[in-house]
């Protein structure tokens, strides 16, 4: 005991040091919590209503900085630790960090040295990853009013790209900070969009509902304040057609001064497709009905898992009565693992929370969603006062219940599987909804239940004559099993009714092509360019159509060049008209598509400038002096070493020149090539010169060990030396001939 109090008497005079030590300052304690949880929110151009960026800033208000640390509403993250697996960029404050903030407050609030603290983080005024590969933006921005109800609203973009490209990422940027609360960003591939955007006089339309949009394939897409952009899980990627639209749902809220509303949207993407395939799992309530006064109305959902999968995130959603969110995975022994707790809902700040690592989801066990509402006076956030009857709705101050998880699956072959047990579950409390029942007979199509899909389809298509997705779903059947005829009145069926809708013309177009009705289909063609006059592919079509037809080969030339400039960075675009053109004998108009095309390829350092290259030598014979072909040609061979058409050619042309050395090394390299590059052997064979640049091939062919084209080679040089009455050459290739058969 003694040596203890003699121990506490050394350490005595050292205290108050020691606790001057321990007092915590702005500079050095309190700056780095703030601007790391805090300052991305509250700055001048964020969505917080005052900044933090500044000693004194924090200083006037760390009373209210504790009340509301301390009551969890700051920051804004639901989620409950310890309710289901880590999630991805939490927004947390520790309780140290909490007490630290209590003590620094009830210290009088130092500042410390404050040329010591860290520097306020840089704000980010642009793309996170780098310009994106494409900016959407709006074409006219809407102007939300300074005072009045929040609003949600649907803006609608063309997405302006050529061909098929796979997203990996998606930026979302607001612009208006202060007035976008939250972002849900979906795809439309229909002109369902665009005709609603069309009937209301202001940029978008009003709605809650996504209608015709739909969240691309097995992902949730969508932004709030502070979020990380969306970067697919790897091999994810999801592909991106001519002619979608970006829907773009906001929650904007007047911020008290008029504001102009034109967010951008930044899109990456990878030339690598989905090797992975995820899917998005929904449970939703469909009879809600909250009575006036009730504090703890309670919702179930249940759905049974019919493969293992892997969850990579999760969205929950309800509207402002909502109060308690419970998700779950429970086993077919009861036992129960958490997915996710809410204890506290708040609308608005609701957002999709994504896991660390993908979370096993086992066959047979089962999603459990379980939610509770209060529509008591005592809740903060119920929009009427006094409380009204709630039921399910769209609207904000209707109800809803759902949660959105994305799985990952172990094969594709699992999705038609799940999407059969999704359209089941959806079923059952929708009865007969045309969506699920679609979604139902697409599932059995995919598991080869043939007849079962037919079923369905033709009930949807009798219930609801206007579905033209499943007329093209059956029509696509009915061709594999042979009814052609039912299949086409299908398609023509689809496209009177959907006049404007690409893809019933575009099918159409598809069968008449393999029925050789070229009439009917560059009918359908036409038809599709008018809707659609950037689609590519389409337009080739076409142009190979009118091409083969002899009374009217020069409209393929016009259908080209109407197409022109929306393709005119397109280098197979440039190449196919020079090809065109080339074909009329029109070879100076070839050359100049033909150098386009080959200046596209080369920037882009493609082997196929060789082909542009090739081709200008060949338009070129006789229009540029000799050493200009051979130019061409050496470019040809420099963006593609195995091109044996240019090996072929210069070896020929070098010939002419005298330079036999040169020729000779062609013809080595033409020896050893092989692929569609490569011209016949006897076709090269015609093109040297005879007889040293046909010996000299033979030779390099035995050298290669192409001793049987060789051969054919050699026999087919003394049959041209006979047919030339060249006597003499014959008898040494007929003794050449025999020799090297015997050898052989």
């Amino acid at each position: 005991m003694k040596q203890i109090f003699a121990l506490l008497a050394v350490s005595l005079p050292a205290l108050p040091a020691l606790a001057s030590d321990l007092e915590p300052t702005f500079a050095k304690d309190i700056a780095p919590i703030i601007y790391e949880n805090c300052v991305d929110c509250h700055n001048p151009n964020g969505v917080g209503p005052f900044s933090f960026t500044s000693y004194e800033q924090v200083r006037r208000r760390s009373q209210q900085i504790l009340d509301v640390l301390e009551d969890g509403f700051m920051p804004p993250w639901m989620p409950a630790h310890g309710y289901g697996p880590k999630l991805k960029d939490t927004r947390s404050i520790s309780d140290e960090e909490i007490a630290l903030l209590r003590h620094w407050h009830g210290a009088g609030r130092p500042a410390g040295n404050l040329a010591e603290a860290p520097a306020v983080p840089i704000q980010k005024d642009g793309w996170t990853y780098g310009e994106p590969d494409l900016v959407i933006e709006m074409q006219e921005a809407y102007t939300l009013s300074a005072e009045g109800m929040d609003q949600f609203r649907n803006f609608v973009m063309p997405i302006p790209i050529g061909e098929k490209r796979y997203l990996k990422a998606l930026e979302f940027l607001p612009e208006s900070r202060l007035a976008v609360h939250h972002a849900v960003i979906a795809f439309d591939p229909t002109p369902a969009s665009r005709m609603q955007d069309a009937a209301d006089p202001l940029p978008g339309y009003e709605s809650m509902d996504l209608g015709g949009a739909l969240r691309p394939f097995g992902h949730l897409i969508g932004w709030t304040p502070g979020q990380v952009p969306y970067e697919t899980y790897p091999g994810t990627s999801f592909p991106l057609t001519p002619g979608v639209d970006l829907v773009v749902q906001l929650h904007m809220l007047p911020s008290g001064k008029e504001e102009q509303i034109a967010p951008r949207i930044g899109l990456y993407f990878t030339d690598e497709p989905p090797t992975e395939m995820s899917m998005v799992i929904q449970l939703r309530a469909n009879a809600i009905d909250i009575p006036p006064g009730e504090k703890n109305y309670e919702i179930e959902e249940r759905f049974t898992l019919p493969i293992t999968t892997h969850a990579l995130g999760i969205f929950p959603h309800a509207h402002f009565l909502g109060k308690d969110m419970r998700i779950w995975i429970e086993s077919p022994e009861g036992e129960k693992d958490w997915l996710l707790r809410i204890p506290d809902w708040d609308f608005n700040w609701q957002s999709d929370y994504r896991y660390q690592e993908p979370v096993t989801l086992p066959q047979g066990s089962e999603i459990v969603m379980r939610y509770s509402y209060d529509n008591s006076a005592d809740n903060i956030r119920n929009p009427s006062s006094p409380p009204v009857r709630v039921t399910n709705g769209f609207n904000s101050y209707d109800e809803m219940g759902e949660v959105a998880i994305q799985v990952l699956l172990e094969k594709r072959s699992d999705w038609a599987i799940l999407q059969e047990s999704q359209a089941r579950y959806d079923l059952v409390s929708t009865k007969n909804n045309p969506i699920f029942k679609y979604n139902l007979a697409q599932a059995l199509n995919a598991q080869k239940r043939t007849e079962e899909a037919i079923e369905i389809y033709e009930d949807l298509i009798e219930e609801t004559p206007n579905s033209v997705q499943s007329m093209l779903d059956l029509s696509q059947i009915y061709q594999q099993q042979g009814r052609a005829n039912e299949a086409v009145e299908l398609l023509i069926q689809a496209s009177a009714i959907a006049p404007n809708f690409l893809e019933p013309h575009q099918r159409l177009a598809q069968h008449y092509r393999s029925a050789n009705q070229f009439q009917q289909a560059a009918a359908a063609l036409e038809h599709c360019l008018s809707l659609d006059p950037k689609q590519q592919s389409l337009r080739l079509q076409l142009a190979n159509i009118y091409s083969k037809q002899e009374e009217n080969p020069a409209k393929a030339i016009q259908v080209l060049l109407a197409g022109l400039s929306y393709h005119r960075d397109s280098a197979s675009y440039q190449y196919r008209i020079a090809k065109e053109y080339q074909k009329f004998g029109d070879n100076s108009t070839a050359l100049t598509y033909f150098k386009k095309a080959a200046n596209l390829w080369k920037n882009q350092k493609s082997p196929q400038a060789a082909d542009a290259y090739y081709n200008l030598a060949v338009s070129g014979l006789g229009r540029h002096p000799l050493p200009t072909i051979i130019t061409f040609l050496d470019q040809a061979i420099a963006a593609d070493p195995k091109h044996g058409f240019s090996h072929l050619m210069a070896a020929s042309m070098k010939f002419k020149t005298g330079d036999k050395a040169a020729a000779n090394k062609h013809i080595n390299t033409l020896a050893r090539l092989s692929g569609e590059t490569v011209p016949p052997v006897l076709r090269s064979a015609e093109m040297l010169p005879f007889p040293a640049g046909t010996l000299a091939f033979a030779q390099a062919l035995a050298n290669a060990n192409k001793n049987s084209d060789a051969l054919n080679v050699i026999s087919w040089a003394k049959q041209t030396a006979l047919s030339r009455q060249q006597r003499e050459l014959a008898e040494r290739l007929s003794q050449i001939e025999t020799a090297f058969s015997q050898s052989n």
